[in-house]
């Protein structure tokens, strides 16, 4: 696996949009991606992605936090490995990359949330050394 890298550019921003559609198919288009992430830049987010040959093949939304409680740590909002990449090994180096990544920002976690549905993702977070630690709830505003 190629290192990780973090998108800024509007080009590398739209070429993360194949694989982040795979993981969040709601996303309408590229521009549409753009936009969205270029919003959520301005409080903190960074876009990292791996690419092989010029192609992006796994992508993952990171933003750090900090609690009184636990200290600081990079909480993953979407991890997405391209479905023809998987079961190869590649979530693992990407997963290992984004750790070391935030061991050289002094986290002393990473935290994720992850629908219930994605059984599949559990398992490899799981594998991956994560525990479930707490319950997330939502309150629909609209």
């Amino acid at each position: 696996m190629n290192k990780l890298d973090f998108a800024q550019t509007e080009q590398q921003i739209k070429a993360c949009f194949d694989v982040m559609v795979q993981l969040i198919p709601q996303i309408e288009n590229a521009a549409v991606f753009l936009e969205k992430v270029r919003r959520k830049q301005k409080y903190g987010y960074h876009l990292a992605y791996c690419e092989t040959d010029g192609s992006v093949f796994a992508v993952a939304g990171l933003r750090f936090y900090e609690y009184f409680g636990i200290g600081k740590y990079l909480v993953i909002d979407d991890l997405v490995v391209c479905e023809n990449h998987r079961g190869r090994g590649v979530g693992t180096a990407f997963f290992e990359a984004i750790a070391s990544y935030s061991r050289a920002q002094d986290c002393v976690q990473i935290q994720l949330d992850s629908a219930l549905d994605l059984e599949g993702a559990h398992k490899f977070y799981q594998k991956m050394g994560m525990r479930q630690t707490h319950r997330h709830f939502a309150y629909d505003i609209l």
